[in-house]
């Protein structure tokens, strides 16, 4: 009884076996959207739309409020042909005209419009495609952040068997001391025998430490992926995780990148050959101006009416002759991009083939090491069995047991390793 109490005691300190609050796989999946890595890409996701947003309203006409207020200290003077003014004037006499008062002030509204920009719309164009990366980038987060979050969760469940193991044989070999150590009082067993008993508890209890050190280890690499920290037991197993893996495809997002990068380097051809086309303008002011020697900001008969609208172009002439190299790197560019884009569909499709493989494989190999531990099962119970009975030395039961043991720990091992490659396929 006392035995049984002390197990239960230890079960319940175990993290993956304890009772309370429980997290599944899937539960622990729906954790991805709330994660710091997820929350990072989508705040980074947000930036790349206001980028865009900034850019389309760029190309909306540019309207506002023009307002100006100067005082001439000294009035600007200019020379011209006194003949212009008076008729008698001798030839070549200048006269000096001020042609500005001591205030003028402007006042009314400006409109600037670039009608036609090649530029601005290669720009919106590149954040457009800058924000489908960034869209990419969040999705491949949840991915990752899944894909680490179901080793760590198996990672803590394999800690929490072996963990279970342990306890289990350092309780199994404390009872067998209590018998060795009876038959040896009774002279029905050797002195070398309960010693070597005792030893083998001792690395029991050491191995028990030792899978307690390590459960931990994972428990806390599992916990810093959680909302919840009062997580305390695990209901999903490793073979619930490889049946809910095997429905479940991570896409790989490499080749949508190389696809964005393509696009990109598609515009940056059609960008710098539009350079070469003219930016056509449009400027426009309505309002008054106000002169006077005097400030009489208030008095009508010192504003006089301004307005204007005009049209410029631009032709880039030097973008004829300069940008042919542009052009030619660009295109270059775009012709990397393509190969890598084969030779990424040639690498994704060998993955899938080897990944099959490798499944296949793992499988076969869980299916045997099934068979071998359920053979060292029966074996360790039966040397336990008559070493009990005392048909037989202890230490013929420890080669048993250690059998079962190694057998055990390469079944788990190989059933997480069959979950890292369902992860990666």
């Amino acid at each position: 009884m006392n035995r049984i109490i002390v197990y239960i005691f230890a079960i319940l300190l175990i993290p993956g076996y304890s009772l309370g609050q429980s997290l599944s796989i899937e539960e622990l999946w729906q954790q991805a959207k709330t994660s710091l890595s997820s929350q990072q890409k989508s705040v980074e996701l947000d930036a790349k739309k206001q980028e865009e947003l900034i850019l389309r309203n760029n190309r909306m006409p540019l309207i506002y409020g023009d307002v100006n207020l100067q005082r001439n200290i000294i009035i600007p003077t200019t020379p011209v042909p006194a003949i212009a003014f008076d008729p008698n004037a001798q030839e070549g006499a200048i006269l000096p005209l001020k042609f500005a008062t001591k205030w003028n002030s402007r006042a009314g509204v400006q409109l600037e419009w670039d009608i036609f920009n090649p530029s601005k719309n290669a720009e919106l164009n590149k954040a457009k495609i800058e924000t489908k990366r960034a869209i990419l980038n969040q999705e491949q987060a949840l991915i990752q952040w899944k894909k680490d979050a179901t080793l760590a969760y198996s990672a803590s469940i394999l800690a929490s068997e072996q963990y279970k193991l342990a306890l289990e044989d350092s309780l199994t070999q404390a009872s067998l001391v209590q018998i060795i150590q009876t038959r040896f009082e009774e002279g029905r067993e050797k002195q070398t025998d309960l010693f070597a008993a005792i030893q083998e508890m001792e690395r029991k209890i050491i191995q028990r430490h030792e899978a307690w050190a390590v459960l931990m280890e994972t428990d806390l690499d599992l916990r810093k992926m959680l909302d919840n920290q009062n997580l305390t037991h695990l209901s999903s197993d490793l073979s619930s995780i490889q049946n809910l893996l095997e429905k479940e495809r991570f896409p790989d997002q490499q080749l949508e990148l190389l696809q964005i990068d393509q696009q990109l380097a598609t515009y940056e051809i059609r960008e710098t050959k539009l350079a070469k086309l003219p930016t056509i303008t449009l400027n426009g002011f309505f309002g008054a101006q106000f002169f006077s020697n005097e400030f009489e900001l208030f008095e009508r008969n010192h504003w006089y009416g301004n307005s204007f609208a005009n049209v410029g172009v631009k032709i880039p002439i030097s973008a004829y002759f300069t940008n042919s190299a542009s052009v030619k790197k660009s295109q270059i560019q775009e012709q990397l991009t393509v190969l890598k884009i084969r030779e990424q569909e040639i690498e994704d499709a060998t993955k899938d083939k080897k990944t099959a493989s490798k499944i296949w494989a793992a499988k076969q190999k869980i299916a045997g090491l099934q068979k071998i531990v359920d053979l060292a099962d029966k074996e360790k119970n039966l040397q336990l069995e008559a070493v009990q009975i005392g048909r037989t030395i202890p230490n013929e039961y420890y080669q048993a047991n250690q059998k079962w043991n190694a057998a055990k720990k390469e079944l788990w091992q190989a059933e997480y390793d069959l979950i890292q490659v369902l992860v990666e396929k």
